[in-house]
């Protein structure tokens, strides 16, 4: 089973944390050849509109100097970055508002194996329904990402049934610590994480890879934003300065809307037959992200909910914030 607990720790957790869970440091990897694994599709067993941005200023801009998070219009389902349908024509449907639908959901690591298939079945469904694999016997989807100690997948279950899972990938400068997004744009991701500040802290970071859903859920925009929050969770108890994400053109809408901006033009993306791009944020633009719009924020309403959440135990989660 894979543990973050191989290596040096990554020391306290900020006094600015509003949860009691325990920190969990990450491990060390073995860098490799440097190149972007394949995945492999294998045997499993082998209120969203009218949010108004907190802490503008005169000139329009947030404190970090990001335009405010309503200046980006709201997620539609062409913009879903987790297994929606592909874009409509026209800026204009970027304003279609999807209803979260409400209902109470639990979370789990993916640490044993019942977890991890639902997961490697999920991805394989998703992608398939979207076009970017093609279909194999196993009806399975894993890369070689999934075994590293610095990874941490997850997968929501609504009524005992898997409906969606993502992908935290820890990052440092300097570690060796490897990831979809580090392998694609390797020195581009280098020097973010090199600029994120003074060694320690200031130079951890966070991959959210591999958000899917399943095509019975492919419209419940909510779970979209509990896959946002969990791994934000673990980038926040790792003390990640800088958030990354390889992102498809059209779902960029959706993710300046997060904080994110655009590094780098599309290539070739390990194991999908679309190009990404590489968009990145702060651990400060992302405080005021989750300021103004609470369903993103680990801690909001119940601050004990994710307690336990990391040692892989199941944990509740709900999109009515308490």
């Amino acid at each position: 089973m894979t543990s973050f607990h191989r290596g040096p720790s990554f020391g306290h957790r900020p006094d600015s944390f509003r949860g009691s869970a325990p920190h969990h440091p990450i491990g060390h990897s073995n860098p490799g050849d440097g190149g972007g694994d394949q995945p492999t599709v294998r045997p499993s067993g082998t209120k969203a509109s009218g949010i108004t941005a907190s802490g503008t200023t005169a000139s329009g801009t947030t404190a970090s100097g990001a335009p405010p998070i309503d200046a980006v219009p709201p997620a539609g389902p062409q913009d879903d970055p987790a297994g929606g349908r592909r874009p409509g024509r026209g800026s204009e449907t970027l304003r279609t508002v999807v209803p979260l639908r409400g209902g109470d959901y639990m979370a789990r690591l993916a640490t044993d194996e019942r977890t991890r298939r639902d997961m490697f079945r999920l991805r394989y469904l998703s992608y398939l329904r979207s076009g970017f694999i093609q279909p194999h016997p196993s009806e399975t989807f894993s890369d070689s990402y999934d075994d590293l100690p610095n990874s941490r997948s997850f997968v929501i279950y609504e009524n005992g049934e898997p409906v969606a899972s993502a992908r935290a990938c820890l990052l440092a400068h300097g570690s060796g610590l490897r990831s979809p997004a580090f392998d694609t744009f390797p020195a581009e991701v280098a020097q973010l994480l090199r600029q994120g500040g003074a060694p320690g802290f200031g130079q951890r970071g966070i991959e959210t890879t591999r958000l899917v859903r399943s095509p019975r859920a492919e419209n419940n925009q909510g779970l979209v934003f509990l896959l946002i929050r969990l791994a934000s969770y673990i980038g926040m108890m790792s003390h990640a300065q800088l958030h990354i994400a390889c992102v498809r053109t059209h779902h960029l809408p959706f993710y300046k809307r997060l904080g994110y901006r655009p590094m780098t033009e599309p290539k070739p993306y390990p194991g999908l037959s679309c190009p990404m791009l590489l968009a990145a944020s702060t651990r400060e633009r992302f405080d005021e992200v989750r300021a103004a719009f609470p369903l993103v924020d680990p801690f909001a309403g119940n601050r004990d909910e994710l307690d336990g959440f990391l040692a892989g135990v199941p944990v509740p989660m709900a999109l009515r914030r308490s």
